[in-house]
C-alpha cells in the first residue's frame, strides 16, 4: 500500500528551524513532492475507510488537506508556515470539520497523530452531544470500553470543565463525561511508524476503532 514520502519528517524538521519565506521558496519543490505523496496516501486509504463508513463517500480527498500557510493575523507568532501536514476525511468534506466528527491525520516531527471525535464543538453540537450522553450514558461508556478503543486511544481525550456544564446538576452521575469540552480519540504515532510500510494499514485500523465514537457524536434526531 502507499507510503508517505521518505523526506516528510526531515523536511518539516528543517522547516521548523527555518520558518521563513526565502527558505520555503528554495525548498518548495520538496514540499510539493511531499504534499503530493500525502494526497496519494489518502487516496489509497480512502476506499478502505468508505467500506466501514459510507458517510464519507463522495468527498474530494485533495481538498481534505489543510493549507500549509498559517493565519497570523491574530497571533503573536508570525511564522508564515505550519510545520506539519494535516487532513480530515469527513462527511461533506473539510468544511464540516467544526460540525462533524471525522478521521483526522496530522504529520509533524515527534507529534504525529491519528485522531477523531469532536474538537471544541460549537454550542449547538456540544449541547446535542451532552444531551445524548445524559440520555444513554451506558451506550457511550461501552464505546470507550471497547477493546480496540482502549488499544489505540487508551481513554477519551479533551479538556474538561471544572464544574458542571450549564443545565446539569453537580450530582449528575454522568458528570465525568458531561464535563468534557472536547471528545477526542487520539493515537500518537512515532516518526519511524509514519514512514514505515505498515503505516497505511495502521491508519485504517485506528480509523475503524474510532468510528463508533464518531457515530455517537454525529448522531442527530
Amino acid at each position: 500500500m502507499e507510503k508517505l514520502h521518505s523526506d516528510t519528517i526531515q523536511f518539516f524538521r528543517e522547516l521548523g528551524e527555518n520558518n521563513n519565506r526565502d527558505w520555503f521558496l528554495k525548498n518548495k519543490a520538496r514540499y510539493q513532492d511531499i504534499r503530493e505523496s500525502f494526497i496519494q496516501f489518502l487516496d489509497a486509504v480512502y476506499p478502505w475507510l468508505c467500506e466501514f463508513d459510507p458517510a464519507i463517500k463522495g468527498i474530494d480527498v485533495r481538498k481534505s488537506v489543510f493549507r500549509i500557510n498559517r493565519d497570523v493575523r491574530f497571533s503573536n507568532d508570525k511564522s508564515p508556515y505550519k510545520t506539519s501536514l494535516a487532513a480530515v476525511l469527513i462527511a461533506g468534506g473539510r468544511r464540516n470539520f467544526s460540525e462533524k466528527a471525522g478521521y483526522y491525520l496530522h504529520i509533524e516531527p515527534g507529534q504525529s497523530i491519528i485522531a477523531g471525535g469532536a474538537y471544541l464543538p460549537p454550542a449547538a453540537w456540544i449541547n446535542r452531544i451532552r444531551k445524548e450522553i445524559d440520555a444513554d450514558p451506558e451506550a457511550f461508556r461501552r464505546i470507550l470500553e471497547r477493546k480496540d478503543f482502549v488499544k489505540y486511544f487508551g481513554s477519551l481525550g479533551g479538556d474538561r470543565l471544572k464544574g458542571a456544564p450549564r443545565g446539569y446538576d453537580r450530582d449528575n452521575p454522568n458528570l465525568d463525561l458531561l464535563r468534557y469540552k472536547s471528545f477526542l480519540a487520539v493515537n500518537e504515532v512515532s516518526d519511524e511508524e509514519v514512514l514505515s510500510d505498515k503505516f497505511a494499514a495502521h491508519y485504517i485500523e485506528v480509523a475503524k476503532a474510532m468510528k463508533p465514537l464518531n457515530d455517537f457524536l454525529n448522531w442527530e434526531e
